[in-house]
């Protein structure tokens, strides 16, 4: 027998489809208060939000007569018409963020507008608004979102453990912090009561600088600017040296709204096909400026996904804007001159690597890597030829040009070390630091690596937390060089994050 679902099953439905973690209400609530041109926005959490999520902001709030009607289901200020969702230019329009989080939570909502002495202050729960009354506050909003999923405990028990939907809350609140170097943002955990504030910035590299870390400088990034009548690109990528461990470093913002896109993602890579190693990732941090017209927000109830009218014409020009840009500015490769060969008549590689390989394992890996090959002795005429870009060696031996991929051999050797240390069960060998090292993750990361710590402790690591997003590193295993520390932990992270 067909019946019709009751009112207050088709709400809890609605909702599932715009929150589906607390990472989707910091998402939806950040951007509401990005449309009320906020300038300071701070964000809360308690357990990863499962407890507490709060948003506040200095926006232009609501008006006490329409605080209420806030909380019903399709009311916007943002459209009127279906002609408006062919030129729509805010983040939210479904007029669903509200009413939705406040159906599978208890919420409380204060908000005050320039023109009002006094402030507007509703409790709402399981959307139903228990009181409505007056407060003092200053001109903005604050949203506060308690219990997340109280009444719906088969929601509940389906979250992740606080660490992984910390990750995806800290990922909500960095994409928004990126899109918006304009604005002011701050987080604090009240379980620690630690908490991080990011200035606003006039330049976005300063913002990435500011969430991925020291190294993310313009020495190490390529500035994008390319103009189309309908398409404009701006942002950074990495220089072709400058490639990562994981993906945690490309962000797609579409009109300012971070984005998943295939057709994007694919483009980044191939703009650095001809470079690129093997499993190392591009860094991009990429704004598209689009008419609204020429791309639909509205292809996933998260709007994460879009689709673009002309999508082999975006991917076309981030290939050539990207590979523009490289030409222009990326160093040349570096080549020994030809007394630099006359000296180096066995093989070696630069900086380091030979310290760290070893003749007898580095022949190893060249044997592996390349059967048809004989074995590379560095006691034989080997002539290095060229170093690329600090990623691959060239060289002649017995009219043969090898080339090896230094990052990729000095991986292996290190794996070969550890697993025969661990196979036997043999506790890993290790060294203090004279200077501890400071090892500065994304805030995403900080989960995985505590999560991890243990994990760290078995393989010679004494890690510890020493900041918002920053873990002192005090004692390593003796068989890494110092040198290659932070390449190493890189390496680690990305382990982590793929699982």
């Amino acid at each position: 027998m067909i019946r019709i679902l009751p009112e207050e099953v088709i709400r809890l439905i609605a909702a599932g489809e715009v929150v589906e973690r607390p990472a989707s209400i910091v998402k939806e609530l950040l951007e509401n208060s990005l449309d009320a041109a906020s300038t300071h926005i701070t964000l809360e959490v308690l357990a990863s939000g499962k407890e507490l999520i709060r948003i506040s902001d200095n926006g232009m709030g609501i008006p006490a007569q329409e605080v209420a009607q806030a909380l019903s289901r399709h009311a916007t200020s943002k459209i009127q018409s279906a002609l408006d969702l062919e030129n729509l230019s805010t983040f939210g329009f479904r007029g669903e963020a509200l009413p939705s989080i406040a159906q599978v939570s208890k919420m409380t909502l204060s908000t005050r507008t320039k023109r009002e002495s006094a402030g507007s202050e509703l409790d709402i729960e399981a959307g139903r608004i228990l009181s409505q009354k007056e407060c003092g506050r200053t001109v903005g909003t604050t949203v506060e979102v308690k219990e997340l999923f109280f009444n719906t405990p088969a929601r509940l028990k389906f979250l992740k453990s606080d660490g992984a939907e910390r990750q995806h809350l800290m990922r909500a609140f960095e994409e928004a912090a990126l899109a918006h170097p304009n604005v002011w943002f701050e987080i604090k955990n009240q379980e620690t009561k630690r908490g991080q504030s990011y200035p606003a910035r006039q330049k976005s590299v300063e913002r990435i600088r500011d969430l991925w870390g020291e190294t993310f400088t313009e020495q190490n990034l390529i500035p994008l600017e390319f103009h189309h009548p309908y398409l404009k690109i701006s942002g950074w990528v990495s220089q072709p040296q400058f490639h990562q461990t994981t993906k945690a470093n490309q962000i797609f913002l579409i009109n300012k709204r971070p984005i998943f896109s295939r057709s994007l993602t694919h483009a980044l890579y191939e703009a650095y096909r001809d470079c690129l190693p093997v499993g190392r990732h591009p860094v991009g941090l990429i704004y598209l400026e689009v008419d609204p017209a020429q791309v639909d927000f509205n292809a996933h109830p998260a709007k994460r996904e879009v689709r673009f009218r002309n999508e082999s014409q975006i991917h076309e020009a981030l290939i050539q804007e990207i590979r523009s840009k490289r030409a222009q500015l990326s160093n040349a490769p570096r080549v020994f001159s030809q007394e630099r060969v006359k000296e180096r008549m066995s093989f070696t590689l630069e900086p380091n690597t030979e310290r760290l390989l070893g003749s007898q394992r580095l022949n190893e890996v060249v044997h592996k890597e390349s059967s048809s090959l004989n074995p590379l002795s560095l006691q034989t005429s080997a002539k290095v030829l060229a170093q690329f870009q600090a990623l691959y060696i060239l060289a002649e031996q017995e009219g043969s040009l090898l080339i090896v991929d230094q990052h990729a051999a000095a991986e292996r050797i290190l794996y070969e070390k550890f697993r025969e240390v661990l196979a036997e069960s043999q506790e890993v060998p290790t060294q203090p630091l004279l200077i501890p090292y400071y090892w500065n993750v994304t805030l995403p990361q900080v989960e995985l690596v505590q999560n991890q710590l243990e994990t760290f402790k078995k393989l010679g690591f004494e890690v510890d937390l020493f900041g918002e997003k920053t873990f002192r590193v005090m004692e390593i295993p003796a068989l890494i060089p110092e040198g290659e520390l932070e390449a190493i932990l890189a390496e680690i992270l990305s382990s982590l994050e793929n699982g």
